[in-house]
């Protein structure tokens, strides 16, 4: 993979869930959200790629690791 392929990847993935870890501003002042409840939430809707990424990096160190043990 050559450095251009490797940089794009890298702020894709970056760009691609910032919006994960935004939250919203404060609850409302009518008494929305007391203290027992939890809205705001890091990791919501983008938790897929961090799969996806997670099975690419095994991937990755499994062929890894099979070239070196041929050597």
């Amino acid at each position: 993979m050559t450095m251009n392929k490797r940089i794009l990847l890298i702020s894709f993935s970056l760009l691609s869930t910032f919006s994960a870890v935004a939250q919203g501003g404060p609850p409302p002042p009518d008494g929305g959200g007391g203290p027992g409840t939890v809205t705001d939430v890091p990791i919501d809707n983008h938790l897929w790629i961090l799969v996806i990424l997670a099975v690419v990096l095994g991937v990755l160190f499994v062929k890894l690791q099979s070239l070196r043990s041929k050597v």
